[in-house]
């Protein structure tokens, strides 16, 4: 199964350096590490240089650089939804190109809700992709439950419910917890069994510390605390209900305010702050709240550390991630009882009515005073956040691809293979004269049945015997043959019997490229090869087919490649561990002669039409990918886009060399 990760979300300037990139980020390593036999190739945007560098920097030893790839287009300059901008059209069709030269079996965005600002660009549709299970990470939806905050204007009303187009259009949504969930499920109508809670975790930075009283001072002194403090970290805009928590604050005894001082630590919105701040003087607290700016990760986990209580008063969060960042490093945690907040603090003692002040600041003022319910809670918060863990999170998503995957496959392929269009096939195999042989028997008990969907010709190293029902069944006429007839097909199957012979059918997949059946015989020959190519290597006439496969492995020129067990699939990617331009597709083995005619015996003829109409259903999935994935296409859906537009030359050029530049090696 190939994987393909669009990690646009680590650097898009909304994103990268809040939840939204660090999630994606902490998963997508995640995943890395739990990838077992399935390829993962990760997507970046280019027009993101530098954060493209220092992304590729965090999967040192997870990931080959290799299996990295990045679009680029020309990024707009115009407001979003404007009639003149069709930048951003040519940039989806550039992306979608891009993903679809990865053929991936999962295309998963993380983060699809990118874009109405800055360079970044997600392609509005992606169901376009054949073959391909489209999945997307669902953090929230909290502009469609608080219009009136985030969606103030029109421009942003539109983009925003076209980015809702995109989710219901997802064959999976990854929502980070179970509230995301049930919202997506009562919200947008989505199926229970398309979206699932993988949660999410903190990283391994956010960690109970034994600080030094130095590294305290010093800390301390960048920040002026000069208390002991209660902490919030986070955003500041309404939903987050800092305001909220500051009133609480102000209604604690004088004792107490004496005593603490409240730390804010939130980004640089000036207006949010500006308000904060009058906010601050009409309470009379200008002593007692630290408002700072964003500060260097080390100095947040030092401040969780040392705060007396960290308190998070949202009204929604979509998982809330500094509540466990909290918990992670040993702070008392209290919290507002909504959303998924919850989820992560787990006791119903450490949980307040976030529109009810005094519910605050009545748990605060336990939690200052209460030596042994603040103790409790810091017990507590060491405990559960070891309950929460990317591996966890990883496992769910993978389990989910591939669920996913399978149910998006043909249940019923016999029905569904009926009503595939009929086309012209050159099947190319070997004919070898004698019935023990597992390869010739494979193509004289398939084609049969699998000439109820295609028109088949046969092409062979030699003539078959009078007595074979291929000669009086197919036409059959010699590999050389082929050229002059090479136009009339519309698909090609390449049956190898063995990778190291004939060596003329690799000289015609390079030439005319199809779809390769790779039987475990043959997988055996390339183990052989690659492991023991000093014994081989001066014996003719295996020498030129082993410099053959090493400078340019035939596999990378295959529409697709069919295989008949996981073990062959294990060692092609062993053998090949940066990857293939064609996925494989593994199909049920039919056995040998004996067995699938015993069958038919058994159940009429059902296992081997079966098997053909799985197999003639891959062969349709692969050629619509490999069509897909052409320059031809691209150069279509631009037309239909710059057609009525005169574009200088130079522009053109720009655009012609982001696509050509940025097609993904392999």
């Amino acid at each position: 199964m190939r994987i393909v990760i669009d990690l646009q979300a680590c650097q898009t300037e909304g994103s990268y350096n809040r939840g939204i990139g660090r999630y994606s980020l902490a998963l997508a390593q995640a995943i890395s590490r739990q990838r077992k036999d399935y390829e993962i190739r990760l997507v970046l945007n280019e027009l993101y240089s530098e954060l493209t560098k220092k992304i590729k920097k965090q999967f040192d030893g997870l990931i080959d650089s290799r299996m990295f790839s990045g679009y680029r287009y020309i990024p707009s300059l115009l407001t979003y939804g404007s009639k003149e901008d069709y930048y951003r059209q040519v940039a989806e069709i550039l992306i979608r190109h891009h993903y679809a030269q990865l053929r991936p079996d999962i295309l998963h965005i993380s983060s699809v809700f990118e874009g109405c600002g800055g360079m970044a660009v997600v392609p509005g549709i992606l169901s376009t992709l054949p073959g391909t299970v489209c999945s997307a990470t669902l953090y929230d939806l909290i502009p469609l439950l608080m219009p009136e905050i985030y969606l103030p204007n029109e421009v942003l009303k539109k983009w925003y419910f076209q980015k809702l187009m995109v989710i219901r259009s997802c064959d999976l949504l990854l929502a980070i917890s179970e509230s995301t969930r049930k919202d997506a499920i009562h919200h947008l109508g989505i199926a229970p069994d398309k979206i699932v809670n993988i949660s999410g975790a903190a990283t391994p930075n956010f960690k109970v510390l034994d600080i030094s009283p130095q590294t305290e001072r010093e800390v301390r002194t960048r920040y002026g605390i000069v208390k002991r403090f209660v902490l919030y970290t986070g955003g500041i805009d309404h939903r987050k209900n800092v305001d909220g928590a500051i009133s609480a604050f102000a209604k604690l005894p004088a004792e107490i305010r004496q005593q603490y001082q409240f730390v804010i630590v939130c980004g640089t919105h000036q207006q949010y702050r500006t308000d904060l701040l009058k906010q601050v003087v009409r309470e009379g607290l200008q002593d007692e709240i630290v408002l700072t700016d964003y500060i260097p990760e080390e100095d947040l986990v030092l401040l969780y550390n040392l705060c007396a209580v960290f308190i998070f008063p949202s009204h929604y969060e979509g998982f809330g991630l500094p509540v466990l960042e909290a918990m992670s490093c040993g702070a008392a945690v209290i919290g507002a009882n909504n959303s998924s907040i919850p989820e992560i603090i787990g006791r119903r003692d450490a949980l307040f009515d976030s529109r009810r002040q005094s519910e605050i600041t009545s748990l605060l003022y336990r939690a200052l005073t209460d030596g042994d319910f603040l103790q409790d809670l810091k017990t507590w918060s060491r405990r559960r956040a070891k309950e929460f863990c990317w591996e966890y999170s990883a496992a769910k998503a993978l389990e989910a691809f591939e669920k996913t995957l399978e149910r998006t496959r043909v249940r019923e392929p016999l029905v569904t293979a009926r009503y595939l269009q009929r086309r012209k096939m050159a099947y190319f195999s070997p004919i070898v004269n004698s019935d023990d042989d597992k390869i010739a028997q494979y193509g004289r008990i398939l084609l049969p049945f699998l000439a109820r969907y295609y028109d088949i010709t046969v092409y062979t190293d030699r003539k078959p015997d009078e007595t074979d029902p291929i000669r009086h069944t197919f036409p059959v006429f010699s590999y050389q043959e082929f050229a002059d007839h090479s136009m009339e097909y519309e698909i090609v199957i390449y049956n190898l019997e063995d990778i190291l012979y004939p060596a003329i059918m690799h000289d015609m997949l390079k030439k005319y490229p199809g779809i390769v059946i790779l039987h475990d015989s043959a997988m055996q020959s390339l183990a052989i090869l690659k492991q023991d190519k000093e014994d081989w290597i001066e014996q003719e006439p295996v020498k030129s087919a082993i410099d053959y496969y090493d400078q340019q492995p035939v596999f990378t020129m295959a529409v697709g490649i069919f295989l008949y067990s996981p073990q062959s699939g294990n060692l092609l990617q062993q053998v090949y561990p940066h990857g293939l331009a064609a996925p494989f597709t593994c199909l049920t083995p039919m056995g040998t002669r004996a067995e699938s005619l015993c069958g038919q015996e058994q159940a009429g003829s059902e296992p081997i039409e079966k098997i053909a109409a799985e197999f003639a259903l891959a062969v349709e999935r692969n050629l619509q990918q490999y069509l897909v994935q052409q320059q031809m296409v691209l150069i279509q859906e631009l037309k239909g886009v710059l057609a009525h537009r005169n574009l200088p030359r130079e522009e053109l050029e720009i655009l012609v060399n982001c696509a050509i530049d940025h097609i993904p090696k392999f």
